[in-house]
């Protein structure tokens, strides 16, 4: 659980109100995507500090 509640400060998104073991696939991509890295894959510099 550390490591979503560290996830979830550095990207600002919620941590699931449940176990995460229930969350799908899809949601589990979602949460652990990373803006920072799919904007410079896209071409599109960004800053990882936030």
């Amino acid at each position: 659980m550390t490591m979503m509640t560290i996830w979830s400060l550095r990207t600002g998104r919620p941590v699931p109100g449940f176990p995460p073991s229930r969350l799908t696939e899809e949601e589990l991509i979602t949460f652990w995507s990373d803006d920072a890295l799919q904007a410079t894959h896209n071409g599109r510099s960004h800053s990882l500090d936030r």
